[in-house]
């Protein structure tokens, strides 16, 4: 797929090794919650996102001795987030599967507050529209959480992450 998209090849166990080092960064930050700054932020602009989507989970069946046979396919909604500092170029990640939308909030909170939020910084997030976003980001932000839907043009405030 990447050299169809972006025109380069990668081996299969490259992507492997970088897409499991992601989940272990991500299961080893999702360990320590971190709870609303109490003291300023290293950065006054936080940049954020979080999304939702379904994903595929396989079961053995307990009562057979092959656990090859009579696996159960179910769908689970993971919900991953991200934030950054305006102009940093190290965004950090958390994900969810279990405990619904206040677990993804948390996160989020987390990976803000690990990315530099605090006390005068400013959240703002970028997603998809789905209500329950915008409700987690004036729950876990209060003031300082401002929310917009993606849409077709970049705003300024986006751009300027860009280099």
């Amino acid at each position: 797929m990447p050299r169809e998209h972006y025109g380069f090849e990668i081996g299969e166990s490259t992507i492997q090794r970088i897409t499991l080092g992601h989940a272990r960064a991500m299961f080893e930050s999702g360990r320590a919650r971190l709870d609303f700054p109490q003291a300023p932020g290293l950065h006054k602009q936080i940049v954020a996102q979080i999304d939702g989507g379904m994903i595929p989970v396989v079961e053995p069946d307990a009562s057979r001795t092959d656990k090859r046979k009579g696996k159960t396919l179910s769908w689970r909604e993971a919900k991953i987030a991200l934030a950054h500092g305006k102009g940093s170029r190290t965004p950090v990640y958390g994900g969810v599967i279990e405990g619904g939308v206040e677990a993804a909030g948390r996160t989020l909170l987390t990976c803000a507050v690990r990315a530099g939020f605090g006390t005068d910084s400013q959240v703002h997030a970028v997603a998809d529209g789905a209500p329950w976003i915008a409700g987690q980001i004036e729950q876990q932000f209060v003031e300082q959480g401002s929310y917009c839907k993606r849409c077709a043009a970049p705003t300024p405030l986006l751009m300027s992450t860009r280099s």
